[in-house]
């Protein structure tokens, strides 16, 4: 019964790092995934930055996330596409993370096509 005692608040606490740790992958992974996916549709249409929004809230629709942000896509280069998503996250427990996590992904695709300017 002691060593019961001892070792539970360590195991709750392994338990609850492992919920914490795995709500907040869950968000990075679904921030990176919206920024795949706006950077896919940036490759292939024309210089249609209402399609890459409407992309990447699609994807976050339904997500745990309170609120992100589209970066507009980088054309910058000739044949690369940058797309950035940064989305608000709450944590579910709390105990090892205060107050909101912002979580930031990124997709670089290769144009389909080239634009001579």
């Amino acid at each position: 019964m002691l060593e019961f005692a001892i070792v539970v608040p360590f195991l709750l606490l392994l338990i609850l790092g492992i919920i914490e740790f795995g709500w907040v992958f869950n968000g990075w992974l679904t921030v990176t995934a919206a920024a795949r996916e706006g950077a896919r549709v940036a490759v292939l249409e024309k210089d249609n930055d209402d399609d890459v929004y409407a992309a990447v809230q699609r994807h976050v629709d339904n997500s745990t996330l309170s609120d992100h942000s589209v970066d507009p896509p980088d054309r910058s280069g000739d044949e690369d596409i940058k797309v950035i998503v940064r989305g608000q996250l709450l944590p579910v427990i709390g105990l090892f993370v205060r107050g909101e996590l912002e979580l930031t992904g990124q997709a670089t695709m290769r144009r389909e096509y080239y634009i001579k300017k």
